[in-house]
């Protein structure tokens, strides 16, 4: 069995035809999703990087002095508050939109199985206070640097006023006008547009060949997070969930701990309660949930509403429930068609 998902095994890896859909095109979405903030980031750097040419230009019509320095940095310091700012805004935006995709496809599954014995109003507002908690899980949660989300943004705007200083105190030693360094600043900082400067002069400077890519990798790995944390958390909140099959995804281009994970147990299989979280940035992988037959499961919930302790499994999963969503069935008030 190959370890990378293919659309054949999705579909054979689910129990219903209808769940492969709806959680395929979930995933769908947050393809969709990453392109749109990639994009938004991009868009952030491009908006400051303009802003700050014609500002860079503001401080003096002609060659730079040593006088300029204190003017250049303000200049730079706003430049990096607004940076981290709209960062934040499209990241985190970003993250609550892939955590409430990888929620909805399971609440799709949930309902179909529980319809009949709860009320989906109460389903429904199960589901969104999981999405709210995987959200607020993902901006909490720290990595191994010891730093949250909005730690690291605040990273990588610093990021770049480091590297725009050494290029402005590097300008202004060697009097360059104030023109030929706006132009420059432009084009560093919009991220695959032009090159400003060679290898061996960015090198001299120490400054990174592109300084928005830390962005861009923080939000693609922060949006996988994000849906990785909602949909586990929400098929644990499913009561026909028994684990999650790891795949890797077609951008998996070297061997690494998610080719442990996709073979683990044999077959990438993690039962429910031990599922691995996103091991490294960039990762793409997909989990595939294992799911009880809906027929069989169905069955089986009937029998747990005329006698809980019959389906102990079911049970546990009731009394682990928060008590404000789901309210127990009466044994009398259940209707099976």
């Amino acid at each position: 069995m190959s370890k990378v998902i293919s659309e054949r095994e999705w579909y054979d890896l689910l129990p219903d035809r209808d769940y492969a859909d709806s959680l395929m095109a979930t995933r769908n979405r947050l393809a969709k999703q990453e392109v749109a903030t990639v994009r938004q980031v991009k868009a952030v750097y491009t908006r400051v990087a303009k802003q700050l040419r014609a500002e860079i230009q503001q401080v003096t019509p002609g060659t730079l002095r040593a006088g300029h320095l204190t003017a250049l940095a303000k200049k730079l310091e706003q430049a990096a508050d607004t940076l981290n700012k709209d960062l934040l805004s499209a990241i985190y935006s970003g993250i609550k939109l892939a955590a409430q995709d990888a929620t909805d496809g399971a609440e799709q599954v949930a309902l179909d199985v529980l319809k009949d014995v709860f009320d989906t109003a109460s389903v429904r507002a199960m589901f969104a206070s999981i999405n709210e908690q995987a959200v607020l899980a993902v901006l909490s949660r720290t990595r191994n640097d010891g730093l949250k989300v909005s730690d690291r943004i605040w990273r990588t705007s610093q990021s770049a006023r480091n590297a725009l200083t050494k290029m402005v105190e590097d300008a202004v030693t060697r009097g360059l006008n104030s023109r030929v360094l706006a132009r420059q600043v432009q084009q560093y900082l919009q991220p695959g547009v032009w090159t400003a400067f060679k290898d061996e002069t960015r090198r001299n400077l120490k400054v990174p060949r592109d300084v928005s890519m830390e962005a861009m990798r923080l939000a693609v790995t922060e949006l996988h997070h994000a849906f990785h944390e909602g949909a586990v958390q929400s098929y644990r909140a499913t009561p026909s969930y028994e684990g999650v099959y790891w795949r890797l995804s077609s951008n998996h281009p070297h061997t690494d701990i998610c080719d442990t994970y996709a073979t683990h147990d044999g077959n990438g299989f993690w039962k429910e309660g031990d599922e691995p979280s996103k091991p490294h940035p960039w990762c793409r992988c997909v989990i595939v949930p294992r799911l009880e037959d809906t027929a069989q499961f169905v069955q089986r919930l009937r029998q747990w509403t005329q006698d809980p302790q019959s389906q102990p499994d079911i049970e546990a999963w009731y009394t682990g429930l928060p008590r404000q969503f789901l309210r127990r069935p009466s044994q009398t008030g259940v209707t099976w068609l």
